[in-house]
């Protein structure tokens, strides 16, 4: 993805919006386009894991853990760059 076009405009769009504006790159349209593929390839994996897991009774409690395996981290990393970002704003 980044040593395509699409992928070489998405950094300049996450940074700041009017940056990518600026120099003629359609923000909202990459924006949705970028959403877009990120839910095809979703209903992909879903799709070609589906057989592989069939629902029955009980699918829920053993898939919960694995799913608190990759929430929890990401929570956590996601408030210490929250926090991070805040200390910086707000510091003198």
């Amino acid at each position: 993805m980044d040593r395509t076009r699409l992928g070489a405009m998405n950094p300049r769009r996450r940074r700041r919006h009017g940056d990518g504006a600026w120099i003629g790159i359609p923000v909202s349209l990459l924006f949705t386009v970028v959403f877009c593929l990120g839910a095809v390839l979703a209903g992909l994996g879903g799709t070609l894991g589906a057989p592989m897991l069939n629902a029955y009774p009980g699918l829920d409690a053993d898939m919960l853990p694995l799913a608190l395996i990759v929430v929890i981290p990401a929570a956590r990393l996601a408030a210490r760059r929250i926090r991070r970002q805040l200390r910086g704003r707000f510091s003198l």
